[in-house]
């Protein structure tokens, strides 16, 4: 569902990338932050499946962003390089699961707890990210004659295109 849905927003320019992925990872801090706090089953049944809502977001999201910041050909390096660390964050799950589970009497709160930090930090990166990424003057100008560029195309296009309707 949050694969499909989040479409509508992307495709359509609704929302900027950029802040589609910072709401969706301050959400899933929020979340992470709540579960904890409550003990009814509807409760957590609903934080679940917006987790799981939340995570079919930034799973369509991610290969958009890796395109738009490094571009089409390191993209498919960004995405690997992400797989590997996921992969080694996967192999240090357990213990972090067990080390929560074994100091704190059965009780996963304080994981969910550490777990909504980095979605909070998360977060912070990206409200941080316009003043790390910030273009330089040869970034702007190319975008200036690209624009321009694509501005003459679209006058062409659009000629071409009355001349075809005339015949």
């Amino acid at each position: 569902m949050g694969r499909l849905g989040s479409g509508c927003f992307m495709d359509n320019h609704l929302i900027q990338n950029k802040y589609i992925a910072m709401f969706s990872i301050s959400m899933i801090g929020v979340l992470l932050r709540l579960a904890p706090a409550t003990d009814h089953f509807f409760a957590l049944m609903t934080i679940s499946a917006t987790l799981g809502l939340i995570s079919g977001v930034i799973v369509v999201l991610l290969n958009i962003l890796f395109c738009q910041y490094l571009g089409r050909e390191r993209s498919s390096l960004a995405f690997g390089l992400s797989g590997f660390f996921c992969g080694l964050a996967t192999l240090v799950r357990p213990l972090l699961v067990g080390y929560f589970r074994d100091t704190q009497n059965g009780s996963y709160n304080g994981l969910l707890k550490f777990l909504s930090i980095f979605g909070f930090v998360s977060c912070a990166f990206w409200l941080l990210e316009p003043y790390i990424n910030k273009p330089s003057k040869d970034q702007l100008y190319d975008i200036k004659v690209e624009k321009q560029g694509f501005e003459k195309s679209l006058k062409n296009d659009d000629q071409n295109a009355f001349k075809i309707a005339k015949v």
